[in-house]
């Protein structure tokens, strides 16, 4: 016979476990009412409370955090609530979130259902979720689909995704597309501009190389300014290399604006256009350089 004492003993780590529970439930619901999903959806799990994860999992849903959701849902073992999320990730084009959910439901999703979610890609702008969500299907985007996505992708901004839709369609036309919103954002960095001037020669577009060549000219940048031009089958002129070494003067950089000014011809040019290349040498501690050239001046003068 069990004594009242061994009794006790018996319930008490069962009571301590009950109020425990009840208490992070408790916490839960109040995490929830504040919004903090993490921590409710943290002390539900603790609590072993399905019914509270799957309200956790509701919220992370109406929020639009899909992948949330999956991961309450999955704890609380609800595979009809993740066929759900499953089912609104497929009208949404998120791949693999409808992937995830499924296949924690134990199921596959249907060709149809890749096809939906590879159309929603396209319409969004999503290359490589679109690519997939096809090839899963044993399919193809066609080229129409392709040039969607780069253009859609060029409105927002996505010019490296729109560049490679356009590429895999073969449409030189979209590069250029590409090149003319890196200049018209003013994204004038070098790397924009780098980009622009591959977008362009990709589409054999040479008035937007000579666009990017005339954007390096303002920079001061020489070598830059010289490989557009050139891939546009053209060449800087003397007011154009001048006016890089100019910029150049301005921000420092003696070398370039000497190499600019020498290819405009200034060694030989007019007696101002001497002295100018004559002190950048001085400046630039080239004094052998500067030397021979006032002399020259001085001769010219004479």
């Amino acid at each position: 016979m069990v004594t009242k004492k061994e009794l006790y003993k018996k319930l008490k780590p069962l009571e301590t476990y009950q109020a425990k529970k009840e208490g992070l439930i408790k916490v839960g619901d109040e995490y929830v009412e504040m919004g903090k999903l993490d921590e409710a959806a943290e002390a539900y799990e603790k609590a072993g409370f399905k019914k509270g994860l799957i309200k956790v999992g509701d919220k992370y849903v109406n929020e639009g955090w899909l992948d949330d959701a999956i991961r309450a849902y999955d704890k609380a073992g609800a595979k009809d609530k993740l066929i759900e999320v499953g089912d609104e990730a497929v009208e949404k084009g998120r791949l693999y979130d409808a992937i995830e959910a499924y296949e924690k439901a134990g199921k596959k999703l249907s060709n149809e259902q890749l096809i939906k979610i590879g159309d929603k890609a396209v319409e969004k702008g999503w290359l490589y979720d679109a690519i997939e969500a096809y090839e899963k299907a044993g399919k193809k985007l066609s080229n129409e689909q392709l040039i969607k996505i780069g253009d859609k992708a060029v409105k927002e901004g996505w010019l490296d995704r729109a560049a490679k839709a356009y590429e895999k369609a073969g449409f030189k036309k979209g590069f250029v597309k590409v090149g003319d919103k890196y200049v018209e954002e003013g994204r004038l960095d070098f790397v924009a501009l780098d980009y622009a001037a591959k977008a362009y020669e990709k589409a054999g577009f040479k008035k937007g190389l000579i666009k990017v060549g005339d954007k390096y000219v303002e920079k001061g940048w020489l070598d830059d300014a010289i490989e557009a031009y050139e891939k546009a089958g053209k060449k800087l002129s003397n007011e154009q290399l001048i006016k890089i070494g100019d910029k150049a003067v301005e921000k420092g950089w003696l070398y370039d604006a000497i190499e600019a000014y020498e290819k405009a011809g200034l060694a030989s040019g007019t007696k101002a256009e001497m002295e100018k290349l004559a002190d950048v040498y001085e400046k630039a501690d080239e004094r052998i350089k500067a030397m021979e050239l006032r002399k020259k001046i001085a001769a010219k003068k004479k």
